[in-house]
């Protein structure tokens, strides 16, 4: 049985594989372009450090007012990580 601190460990190994796994299917199955790719794991880097330090253990756990907290704490730093959208006139 898992201690504490590697179960900790663990779960958040688990969810790092599933970050990558998933940017690995924007580049192989939707074709996404190289800036979405690292758009996103710079977000979703963020959000599972975000998580670490406010005792989330796996992405079972996560609720969406998990996502409204780190958004309303880390909001510019959203935006600044996203890509420019543009309008259409």
């Amino acid at each position: 049985m898992l201690d504490g601190a590697a179960g900790f460990r663990y779960g958040w190994t688990a969810m790092e594989e599933l970050v990558d796994d998933f940017l690995s299917y924007l580049r192989n199955e939707r074709g996404h372009s190289e800036h979405t790719q690292k758009t996103y794991a710079a977000l979703l880097d963020k959000f599972v450090a975000w998580g670490r330090a406010h005792g989330l253990r796996d992405w079972k756990t996560v609720e969406l007012d998990h996502s409204r907290r780190f958004s309303s704490t880390n909001g510019s730093a959203c935006r600044r990580t996203s890509p420019k959208v543009r309008q259409r006139n």
